[in-house]
């Protein structure tokens, strides 16, 4: 019988680079992930990194910002162009970790915005005045807009926020495992999305909102997932990963590849990188 090596979901972070596995259920309408730690989006898009630098944190790696973990207060990592607008229903998770808000009276985990300028159309932030707060521009209104109870500080959190894309009051915040109590309208989004907008993690685009902190994972759904799936993620939302493969070419000279496979073929080998 053939031995079959199939990798197996991360159960916990991973210290080398890593694929979405698209077969998991929870992988469904993903549009972007952000990894600080690789400076890496969708796993092939190399973001531009200013200032922060590697740390670690309660879970494992991380990428730290601001001037207690990083560089200075223009810390973050852009990815600019071609990026789909967040149209509809929406689910953002954040792996952070925060001391204090950091940019004055707010600290950008997540946040989309036009080159060069700090006015979001899409944010994930923790404000001095509201606490978490998430908010999105669509459709010529701010879908989105609610704030909870800031998170403790100096504590590894997982968040996962989810929006239906039509009525802000129907958000949820599911944080470490359980649902939190929406408190209120968060600030104004009023800038419209565009494809053209700079993502950014760890700040604005443009480097005055800095986060003062830890954050290790940033993953962006075009859905709304269910209070179960959301809390599911939150326990650990390392389980949509896998290995990355690496595949082994052969040479398809006369004879060479027949020899080869003559040789080998009561063995399929799966090769992962955990």
């Amino acid at each position: 019988m053939p031995a079959i090596i199939i990798p197996s979901r991360w159960t916990r972070q991973p210290t080398t680079p890593v694929e979405v596995d698209w077969s998991h259920p929870l992988a469904r309408g993903l549009e972007n992930c952000l990894l600080p730690v690789f400076a890496l989006a969708n796993f092939g898009k190399q973001g531009t990194v200013t200032g922060t630098k590697q740390s670690i944190a309660p879970w494992g790696n991380a990428r730290g910002f601001y001037t207690t973990d990083g560089v200075g207060t223009g810390d973050r990592i852009t990815f600019a162009g071609n990026n789909p607008v967040a149209t509809g229903k929406r689910t953002v998770l954040a792996q952070y970790l925060y001391h204090t808000t950091g940019g004055g009276s707010v600290g950008r985990i997540y946040n989309r915005s036009a080159a060069g300028t700090n006015a979001a159309s899409e944010v994930l932030r923790i404000r001095t005045a509201n606490g978490l707060d998430y908010g999105r521009h669509v459709g010529g209104a701010d879908v989105s807009e609610s704030y909870w109870a800031a998170p403790s500080i100096d504590v590894a959190h997982t968040s996962v926020v989810t929006s239906d894309g039509v009525t802000r009051a129907n958000s949820r915040h599911y944080m470490d495992g359980a649902l939190q109590t929406r408190l209120g309208d968060g600030a104004t989004i009023s800038t419209a999305q565009a494809a053209t907008n700079v993502l950014a993690i760890g700040n604005a685009a443009n480097g005055n909102a800095g986060f003062d902190g830890k954050i290790s994972l940033v993953v962006l759904w075009n859905t709304e997932f269910s209070a179960a799936e959301a809390l599911e993620l939150t326990i650990n939302p390392w389980q949509i990963f896998k290995p990355l493969v690496r595949r082994i070419y052969f040479d398809a000279a006369a004879g060479t590849f027949q020899a080869a496979w003559a040789r080998n073929r009561s063995q399929v080998i799966g090769a992962g990188v955990h």
